[in-house]
């Protein structure tokens, strides 16, 4: 079983998961104890808006071939069900808006599709996966869930029970840029939106753990939380922080007995970086999917893995321009 999970606008160095000092990611951190949830460090999004970035991490687009739209290129949904899998796509972003046409095309395309009402929380998308696994008996069976994490308004991404962090804790952490009491009541909700993001993805993965599963989890773009100056959001491509993205796999049990030698070559590329326009060719590489004139040199997980190609935004150069910038 393949699973993808899209997440929203999740800037990972609000994770605790990549060592953020306020525990936000409790559940996923307790799975990468288990050695079975793998953290790659080193992941940007190709664009700072979710149409724009995932018309290249959903297709084989990128900006070396962007003279042919990316509607006109293989997408993720084509891929798999060319390989004989029966494809459920399921969201709680906001159907058919414009912002969201690209993974509304692609999701139309698959098997089955189903969308949430919208304005709900993300746990609404559970009892629809469960309706799904109930019918679904493929031996070859993927799911992919798109979620609306931490969107702003970052308040409306939580039930109350989630109102754990609050300005007192915003105002112990370091940062160049002195928020106001206001924003850092805005940075907490933000903080809070990805404590409830942790329990949404984990209760995906608790219900594929006994099976022959490998499930990939990214964000579409990250997103600036007055890191380094008077603005929160996304949108902008001056920023590293709209664009370092948290890209993650988990393993279960039963995929670590049948494929152990894919363990190691994950954990190889841990440390590589990527930027996620690129995330179709690993994603197929890592499963032993192949189509022709397959680029391997775009495969995270090959030792043909280019790892100087240039990571452009909109032109500009993130490793030499943006990496350094400091919050």
């Amino acid at each position: 079983t393949i699973v993808l999970i899209i997440g929203e606008s999740t800037q990972r160095d609000y994770l605790s998961l990549y060592g953020f000092p306020l525990m936000t990611t409790p559940n996923l951190t307790r799975l990468q104890r288990s050695k079975n949830l793998f953290v790659f460090e080193d992941i940007v999004a190709p664009a700072p808006t979710t149409n724009a970035s995932l018309q290249k991490v959903l297709s084989m687009s990128n900006y070396e071939n962007d003279s042919v739209s990316w509607f006109l290129q293989f997408n993720i949904v084509d891929l798999l069900q060319a390989a004989d899998y029966n494809v459920a796509w399921i969201s709680n972003q906001f159907g058919s808006a414009m912002h969201e046409s690209v993974a509304t095309s692609v999701a139309k395309s698959a098997n089955q599709a189903l969308f949430t009402r919208n304005d709900g929380y993300d746990e609404e998308v559970l009892p629809l996966l469960d309706s799904l696994r109930h019918q679904n008996i493929d031996d070859k069976q993927a799911y992919i869930l798109h979620l609306l994490g931490a969107h702003i308004d970052y308040k409306q991404r939580y039930p109350q029970q989630y109102s754990h962090f609050t300005a007192e804790d915003i105002k112990l952490l370091p940062s160049d840029y002195d928020p106001d009491q206001k924003e850092e009541a805005i940075k907490a909700q933000y903080l809070n939106a990805l404590l409830y993001n942790d329990f949404v993805v984990y209760e995906i993965i608790k219900r594929f753990e006994n099976e022959n599963a490998i499930i990939f989890y990214l964000s579409d773009h990250g997103e600036e939380m007055y890191d380094f100056r008077k603005f929160a959001g996304h949108g902008r491509s001056d920023s590293r922080f709209t664009l370092e993205i948290p890209f993650m796999i988990y393993v279960t049990d039963r995929y670590k007995q049948l494929y152990a030698e894919k363990l190691d070559i994950i954990k190889n590329a841990l440390h590589k970086p990527q930027m996620s326009d690129d995330f179709i060719y690993s994603f197929f590489g890592i499963l032993g999917l192949y189509i022709d004139n397959f680029d391997d040199s775009r495969n995270i997980f090959s030792d043909k893995y280019d790892t100087e190609r240039k990571r452009l935004i909109y032109g500009t150069d993130y490793d030499s321009v943006l990496k350094s910038q400091v919050r």
